[in-house]
């Protein structure tokens, strides 16, 4: 048998590896999908973090958009009764952060034999990026 030399899966970038990326804004049109989507349950934000920014909007690249709207048409097609559920769209970084910083204050106080930077990874890993 021919041992494998490359990862079945590419290595994801670090939290901190990650930090010290630029951000390179794409361009890709923004969409409300509480308006476009048909056949997806759109509900307001599940608090209100989000709503000084999008009201009770929730806003995805269009490409997701597209994306989700083929996956409803698959549940709807494996069974009329199903409804994809969506609850979150873009997230401002604002909102991110204090996402983020608020995982890692719960996690703390159960780890605090581990290094702030190991802080920093393991909330990363337990939060959407």
């Amino acid at each position: 048998m021919e041992k494998l030399t490359q990862p079945l899966l590419p290595k994801i970038a670090s939290y901190k590896e990650r930090l010290a990326m630029k951000v390179i804004e794409c361009g890709e049109e923004m969409v409300n999908i509480s308006n476009v989507l048909e056949g997806i349950i759109v509900c307001k934000h599940n608090n209100p973090d989000m709503e000084k920014y999008t009201g009770d909007s929730i806003w995805v690249r269009k490409t997701i958009a597209s994306m989700l709207e083929r996956v409803s048409k698959t549940l709807s097609n494996k069974n009329p009764s199903y409804k994809l559920k969506v609850v979150f769209g873009f997230r401002h970084p604002e909102v991110q952060k204090f996402y983020f910083e608020r995982r890692k204050e719960i996690l703390r106080p159960k780890n605090k034999h581990i290094t702030e930077d190991e802080l920093d990874e393991l909330t990363d890993s337990m939060s959407a990026n």
